[in-house]
């Protein structure tokens, strides 16, 4: 074998395992211990709505949705439980697992603030509510009430 067949089949070798050491790497990902509350759940819990601390190094804090790699892990969860979790972030993509249910008080996050309701506008019926009085004017200008409706 001649030394141009040696050095192209050592290049050859030496790009192969730099390639294989960059998926791993990337598959791995990078980690992050997070806390946070759960706003939201998808029918199927493959995704979680988060509201999250802050990630140091990362991202502050929000809510936003996780995609949840074992969904036995979120079986038992409900909306305002606490979790922890690690958030594995490739170039790619992102997901959590290792998703664990943790007290309240160890959470920071503050609850979300209701949205005020206006004086002038009621809360809105419930099935089986009475219909408040109005009063309307159709397209050919005539009134309509609850009692006309």
């Amino acid at each position: 074998m001649r030394r141009n067949d040696v050095l192209k089949i050592a290049a050859s070798i030496a790009l192969t395992l730099a390639l294989c050491a960059c998926r791993r790497s990337d598959e791995k990902g990078q980690h992050y211990q997070v806390r946070g509350v759960i706003r939201g759940i998808s029918p199927d819990r493959t995704t979680l709505e988060i509201q999250h601390e802050n990630i140091v190094d990362y991202m502050p804090s929000m809510t936003m949705p996780f995609l949840v790699r074992n969904q036995k892990e979120t079986a038992d969860l409900k909306l305002g439980d606490a979790i922890a979790f690690r958030m594995t972030v490739t170039k790619s993509d992102f997901w959590i697992d290792q998703v664990k249910k943790v007290p309240r008080d160890t959470v920071d996050v503050r609850d979300p603030k209701p949205k005020p309701t206006p004086d002038n506008q009621s809360s809105r019926l419930k099935e089986g509510d009475a219909l408040p009085a109005f009063s309307l004017i159709d397209q050919d200008g005539k009134q309509i009430s609850a009692d006309t409706f």
